[in-house]
């Protein structure tokens, strides 16, 4: 239950200031190219019979899918808290925060922002609140040892640092 608090707040969906940024920018650009498809649906119209019409059942798919994309954002937006993590501080990791984990095995640092589900990526180390390592991340603090159950079998990880920024 305390990990859904972390990601829904009275219905609202937290995300970060970033977060929200990134997410309104790939709105806009889905409007920005629901305005090309239906040009182009309009132009592929021209040519005749829709039902063998490929330009046009294309175009007719693309602002389907895009029709769908756009609610599903416009409704994440709408329902977001946004979270300016710089103003955050603490001792436990919480949505937001900035943890770096010795991995036990490896002696390898790794360093995540905790973030939600429809913000995270891991290639820009934005690791999602939902993820195996996000969920037994929540409420620890510096020196805590975590296991973590991944695909790839069990791994235990060390909170080494826990940051806001």
């Amino acid at each position: 239950m305390l990990l859904k608090q972390c990601i829904m707040t009275q219905g609202r969906i937290l995300l970060t200031k970033q977060g929200f940024n990134g997410l309104d920018s790939k709105l806009q650009y889905m409007i920005e190219r629901r305005v090309v498809v239906l040009q182009e649906k309009e132009v592929a119209k021209e040519k005749g019979d829709l039902s063998e019409n490929g330009d046009y059942q294309e175009a007719l798919n693309e602002q389907n899918l895009l029709d769908i994309e756009i609610r599903k954002y416009k409704s994440i937006l709408g329902t977001a808290e946004v979270i300016d993590v710089a103003n955050m501080t603490g001792d436990k990791v919480t949505f937001g925060a900035t943890v770096t984990m010795l991995d036990m095995e490896t002696d390898n640092e790794i360093c995540y922002q905790i973030v939600s589900e429809y913000e995270s990526d891991l290639e820009s180390g934005l690791l999602s609140i939902t993820s195996p390592i996000g969920r037994q991340t929540i409420n620890k603090a510096v020196g805590d040892i975590i296991q973590v159950d991944t695909p790839r079998g069990s791994k235990t990880y060390k909170i080494i640092l826990i940051e806001f920024k």
